[in-house]
């Protein structure tokens, strides 16, 4: 009988060993899946600025009809334009490689249409869609103590990594006042154990079927896995009043930057060498998001061809292997310089009977134009986090531009044989005033 007992308990347990097995197994494979689902509705943000630096951050597609994204406004802050990446695939994994989209796939332009500094949202309103992305829905009522919560974000961007995946436990849900570096966080909030960070910000946060219960905003430094989120009922009220009012978009609110003109189509382009040598070409911009850049050279043509993106008045022009961004100085709308190693002149090209300018004219000198190359810089941190570093600048590709090894001295030493020839001719006109006095010297003297 005891026998018979022993064998009995041995059998129950490796059921209920097998049942917990299994249970743990559909757990992972339902986090798996909220995952995948996720990544059809989040997006990657740049927000460029002309200082030099990028913010990055997390997006996510809250109406895909009418291509409407939300982001926080700490992300986009005062900016009027944002660049925006979808997932791409390969063999049904998405690519995880920063450098990748900026060399291969095409930009979402974003216009800020709408921003609430309280509640740390900010509504995006897109150019255009991948056709694999769908929006996501609203839940109808909140999260609470003990529920659990994903989300997908773009913390690893420093490292050029995408699409990190976080889960945790909802603490508490509770109406806040926070005051925070971008200023007083007014919102109810849904306190979580997700070890969020910066670049995070932004990205959607769901239950356990999908529907959004908040938005990541930040954490708090001082206490481990204490991460807050703006609570569903925040971000609904936040949508109707800016769909509700027809909210103009935030380019046009005092303070905020304005809309940035136009890159898109064919220039006339002049690069001026190092050594003050002036060569043309052309350069055209593709509405796919692809440029081709030509100039003429003693050895012949040199041509480059990539993928751009452009917001804020700032251009990312990405090869195979290089990329640069920078701050544009626009000449009206028709006339831009692209300062890297050297520089471009960007003319618009004009239809038939308009009259062309000098590539020179109205030009300032060099202390005048920006200079802002770099790669991608870091992200913007969430409240209550320390700046993070840029990344390493970058120069254009050898053959459409060439670094220098060090400054040209050419003109030092004309400057220097000018000032000698100057000086000389001074020494001469004194002495020869001294031997033939004019009438007016004799009666000054």
């Amino acid at each position: 009988m005891q026998r018979f007992n022993r064998r009995m308990k041995r059998v129950l347990l490796g059921v209920a060993l097998i049942l917990l097995g299994l249970a743990f197994a559909e757990s992972v494979r339902a986090d798996s899946k909220v995952y995948q689902n996720l990544l059809h509705s989040t997006g990657l943000v740049e927000v460029p600025h002309l200082r030099g630096s990028v913010t990055y951050g997390t997006c996510w597609l809250v109406d895909d009809k009418h291509g409407l994204a939300l982001t926080g406004q700490h992300v986009v802050k005062d900016a009027a334009e944002a660049v925006v990446y979808f997932p791409c695939y390969r063999g049904g994994t998405a690519i995880p490689e920063l450098a990748y989209y900026h060399r291969h796939v095409a930009a979402v332009h974003g216009r800020v249409v709408h921003c609430d500094m309280h509640r740390d949202l900010a509504l995006l309103q897109l150019d255009s869609l991948p056709d694999h992305v769908k929006a996501i829905p609203l839940a109808a009522q909140s999260a609470g103590p003990g529920d659990t919560v994903h989300a997908v974000g773009n913390s690893g961007v420093l490292v050029g990594k995408l699409w990190r995946y976080t889960a945790g436990k909802v603490r508490s849900v509770y109406q806040a006042e926070i005051l925070t570096d971008n200023g007083l966080l007014k919102a109810r909030i849904l306190e979580t154990q997700s070890p969020f960070n910066g670049g995070d910000s932004g990205g959607p946060l769901v239950n356990d079927s999908d529907d959004l219960v908040g938005v990541v905003i930040g954490m708090q430094k001082q206490t481990r896995l204490v991460s807050f989120n703006v609570e569903v009922s925040e971000v609904r009220a936040f949508l109707d009043e800016a769909l509700g009012s027809k909210a103009q978009p935030a380019a046009a609110e005092p303070g905020a930057d304005v809309q940035s003109p136009p890159v898109q189509g064919s220039w006339k382009v002049t690069r001026i060498t190092l050594e003050g040598e002036q060569l043309s070409g052309e350069g055209r911009f593709q509405a796919d998001g692809t440029f081709t850049l030509t100039t003429q050279a003693a050895a012949g043509a040199q041509t480059g061809r990539g993928r751009y993106s452009y917001a804020n008045g700032v251009l990312l022009m990405a090869w195979d292997g290089s990329e640069v961004r920078e701050a544009l100085h626009w000449v009206k709308d028709r006339r831009f310089t692209f300062l890297s190693d050297e520089m471009l002149i960007f003319d618009r090209q004009l239809g038939a009977g308009e009259a062309t300018e000098s590539p020179l004219a109205k030009m300032s000198a060099n202390k005048h134009w920006p200079r802002t190359t770099a790669k991608t810089n870091g992200p913007r941190p969430l409240p209550g986090d320390q700046a993070l570093a840029n990344r390493p600048e970058r120069p254009l590709p050898s053959g459409l531009m060439h670094r220098a090894e060090g400054p040209s001295t050419d003109w030092v030493l004309a400057a220097l044989l000018i000032g000698a020839v100057g000086v000389l001719l001074l020494l001469g006109i004194k002495v020869r005033g001294h031997r033939h006095p004019t009438n007016s010297t004799a009666v000054r003297t």
